[in-house]
């Protein structure tokens, strides 16, 4: 591999450390469970119970052993039972002058994760791979140091989710294939997408009267420290737009390289042969998209589903529920989003190339 893709490796992984050093809470640290020194069951009552765990453990930043306290209960398959070797995040209590158990540490194994990732997209994408990793963290940085960060200050999240997707899919488009006809007709056909997709959902959003407030997640907003008001219909616009961004954008990368890939195998094709072997690879892409989008909005909900399924509720009880409607909403502008810019992508690519080429 040359220099230049090892210092391009290098910049990525100086963008991951940058991040997580910037969003890193201080208080929490690692540590690792030594020696259980005892366990012994403190509330006993019908369908309740509760066993205290007095622990050692060794904080990984200093070497100190110290006390730990952690209380479970047994026929709660959510709460921890913490063992001799587990790997673990507390949190220093300074009230109570104590640790806290919060989790299992789960760092290690996510950045191993991470690396195989990487190193998949390198090997087999070669120099296309290294420019995917550097979008995807180009955009991932947008979402973490411009998008949420001005979201708290009160800024519009329409209007922040519109500059945000305009930028991730210049980024995007450009870092891939430069500035050439394969971008213009990306960006062109993407954000006809997206326009159609936004468009859907704010009418869907006002017919409906769908809020997003049902979610626990919004509800929490409602407490921010920022104390600043969320518009819940924007926000549930703006999910739909960002949701639909990575698919809408896959597909009109996918498409203008197709059609520049058939243009280049015959230079001298007509143009209307070109737009019907063009949806015809449309076609393709279209099937397997589409049950990407919905599928993934479906696995997101599925604890919920399997709850409703289980209790046997009526259809009309489900489809109306805010959070039902409002992912439904998610998967069918997404795809309809998906599905549009198809045709857009297709007819700018053919029309761009044949200028090109035949003129």
């Amino acid at each position: 591999m040359k220099t230049k893709n090892f210092k391009i490796i290098y910049l990525i992984l100086i963008l991951i450390i940058f991040s997580s050093i910037t969003f890193a809470e201080k208080s929490y640290k690692k540590a690792e469970v030594v020696q259980e020194m005892s366990r012994k069951q403190i509330v006993d009552q019908p369908g309740f119970k509760i066993i205290r765990q007095n622990l050692l453990i060794k904080l990984n930043d200093s070497k100190n052993v110290v006390g730990l306290t952690n209380d479970y209960n047994p026929e709660h398959p959510e709460e921890i039972i913490l063992e001799t070797g587990d790997n673990i995040i507390v949190n220093f209590n300074k009230d109570k002058n104590e640790y806290l158990f919060f989790s299992y540490d789960r760092t290690n194994y996510l950045l191993i994760t991470l690396l195989i990732f990487f190193l998949l997209v390198i090997l087999i994408g070669k120099k296309k791979g290294i420019k995917a990793l550097i979008s995807l963290i180009a955009t991932i940085m947008l979402l973490f140091l411009i998008y949420i960060p001005f979201i708290l200050k009160g800024v519009s999240i329409i209007a922040l989710t519109i500059l945000v997707s305009i930028l991730a899919i210049l980024i995007t488009v450009i870092v891939l294939n430069g500035f050439s006809i394969k971008s213009i007709s990306s960006i062109f056909g993407i954000i006809t997408g997206l326009i159609a997709s936004g468009i859907l959902s704010y009418i869907m959003i006002e017919v409906t009267n769908l809020t997003g407030i049902s979610l626990n997640s919004s509800q929490m907003l409602k407490y921010l420290p920022q104390n600043i008001d969320i518009d819940f219909g924007g926000l549930l616009l703006s999910s739909v737009i960002i949701g639909a961004l990575g698919a809408v954008m896959d597909v009109g990368v996918e498409i203008s390289s197709s059609m520049y890939e058939i243009k280049m195998a015959n230079k001298d094709m007509k143009m209307k042969e070109h737009v019907k072997r063009g949806f015809n690879v449309g076609k393709d892409v279209i099937g397997t998209m589409t049950n990407t989008l919905v599928l993934a909005y479906t696995g997101a909900s599925l604890p919920i589903l399997i709850i409703f399924v289980a209790y046997k509720w009526e259809f009309i009880k489900i489809i109306n529920l805010d959070i039902i409607s409002s992912e439904i909403l998610r998967a069918l502008a997404g795809s309809i989003g998906l599905v549009l810019a198809i045709p857009a992508t297709v007819f700018i690519s053919a029309f761009l190339l044949h200028e090109k080429y035949n003129n």
